[in-house]
């Protein structure tokens, strides 16, 4: 009786914990598809920063600062909107005659001077004008310009028609696969 018992339990226990409920098989529905767009650019980004070096902080201040009103005011005319403007960076800070090392060495100064600086993001949502904006930017001694950049202004609402077409039914790229496991009980 007692090894009946003893090859009974392990038989018994492999088996109930085959039907426990964490191990009870899931409805599982599974849809794939796939969908492929192109789409153009739809924006283009510009940065362009104004630096001055002068032995007067006042003086290099106001001289990016000016040079960069007369940049927002062309951008501004070239009919970029107020929106699509974004300062990036300001800068002020004092530097040091920096060393070249010659033979003989030459006396020192000592003298430091103020370095400012000022960056500006620019945003064109009329991609077809970008080398024109390029051109324009280009015409001020002091910017340095990079861009542009083109890039989809926002790329969420293209995803979410992807989707949409890749699962939308009758679509030959779409395959359906849908396991339904019944439980006794």
């Amino acid at each position: 009786m007692k090894l009946i018992l003893v090859l009974l339990f392990p038989v018994l226990l492999v088996v109930g914990s085959w039907y426990t409920p964490w191990s009870r098989p899931q409805g599982t529905i599974t849809v794939s598809g796939e969908a492929k767009q192109q789409i153009d650019n739809q924006i283009a980004r510009f940065n362009v920063s104004v630096s001055q070096t002068d032995k007067d902080k006042q003086t290099a201040v106001e001289a990016v600062n000016a040079e960069m009103d007369k940049i927002i005011k062309a951008v501004k005319a070239f009919g970029i909107e107020s929106k699509d403007l974004t300062t990036q960076n300001v800068s002020v800070y004092e530097t040091a005659e920096p060393e070249i090392l010659i033979y003989p060495p030459r006396p020192r100064s000592g003298e430091k001077e103020w370095q400012a600086s000022n960056s500006l993001e620019i945003i064109l949502r009329e991609v077809d004008q970008a080398s024109a904006l390029t051109d324009l930017l280009q015409g001020f001694p002091l910017a340095q310009v990079s861009g542009p950049s083109f890039s989809l202004d926002n790329a969420s609402d293209n995803d979410t028609e992807l989707l949409t077409q890749a699962v939308e039914p009758g679509s030959s790229q779409t395959s359906k696969t849908v396991t339904v496991v019944f439980e006794l009980k």
